[in-house]
């Protein structure tokens, strides 16, 4: 029945609204709602399962219960499209606001993103029944996702995204969750971004990418990463700063020979002329200045080694 409700979603194209967890841990409920999609009885089921009001029944996970919210609102879109998702489903939301109001919440920006930051997940279901959206903005334009990756927190940034949080968000400078989970150096939250998606080169609107971010950190592990995946170690901010230039300068040297590794420039110029190897040298950083001067010369010897898929390492 997994299979039907997915091709259901899919022939609408809301194949993202697969509701994944609900699937593995409630296959009942999933056939279920496969077996009534296109009648008129799903939306009657949907509430019955989203307002859990009776005494005998506790709620869902709240990774599942966002999932059954995004699934109620994509039936929606299909089988109301001129009516108002608001009105359709105005009592649930009062339900969750009352909820909330026991615990002391309101439905509104400033607890949403509180409970974020405390970590409490297990509340994200409810602010989603009581009509905010997943990806509702605070005064940074920063969305919940984005705080969780600023604040590192791995387990709260994955349930947002299994309640459908974009990866691709951007904050007022057009910062994304993994630019801020590169400059903290958190790997993990990283690869959970990077296996839903998120652009591994994305730059901000200054022109600074992930990479930039970790290099300029001296997160060597995550620089490994993103260049693992992608990540273009010669790419340079409006301003002509490359990942290498940020390394150098804050004296990391495992990052630096990291980027080096996989053909960074050591002559690159900032839009003033200034390059990592001059960097280094007026920092009085020798070790760095000595790899970066091996560096700038191979590559004047061997142009075209620097053209193909795997440049020449370069080793401390």
């Amino acid at each position: 029945m997994s299979d039907l409700l997915r091709a259901c979603l899919e022939q609408h194209g809301l194949a993202d609204r697969f509701p994944t967890i609900l699937a593995e841990r409630y296959p009942r409920i999933a056939a279920r709602v496969a077996e009534l999609w296109g009648t008129p009885m799903l939306s009657a089921y949907f509430e019955e399962l989203l307002i859990m009001d009776r005494p005998d029944r506790q709620g869902f996970p709240p990774e599942v219960g966002a999932e059954l919210m995004t699934l109620a609102y994509a039936y929606d879109q299909i089988a109301f499209p001129a009516m108002q998702q608001e009105d359709v489903w105005a009592h649930v939301h009062d339900k969750a606001r009352q909820e909330l109001a026991e615990q002391g919440l309101g439905a509104t920006v400033r607890d949403f993103h509180q409970c974020v930051s405390r970590g409490e997940h297990h509340i994200i279901g409810l602010f989603l029944r009581a009509g905010l959206s997943v990806e509702v903005r605070d005064e940074q334009e920063w969305t919940p996702l984005i705080r969780a990756c600023f604040e590192g927190n791995a387990t709260m940034a994955e349930a947002l995204i299994r309640a459908g949080a974009s990866v691709h968000a951007q904050d007022a400078d057009g910062y994304g969750p993994l630019h801020w989970a590169a400059l903290n150096g958190q790997e993990g939250l990283a690869q959970l971004l990077l296996s839903h998606g998120a652009r591994v080169n994305a730059p901000n609107k200054h022109g600074f990418t992930p990479l930039i971010q970790a290099a300029s950190r001296g997160h060597t592990k995550l620089v490994r990463l993103l260049i693992s995946l992608g990540g273009n170690v010669n790419t340079c901010t409006a301003e002509g700063w490359t990942a290498l230039h940020k390394a150098v300068a804050n004296g990391h040297l495992d990052a630096a020979v990291a980027l080096l590794d996989h053909g960074a420039d050591p002559q690159a110029r900032h839009q003033d002329g200034t390059t990592p190897l001059q960097i280094a040298q007026q920092s009085n950083r020798q070790r760095l200045h000595q790899l970066l001067s091996m560096a700038a010369s191979l590559r004047q010897r061997r142009p075209e080694s620097y053209n193909a898929a795997a440049p020449p390492q370069v080793k401390k």
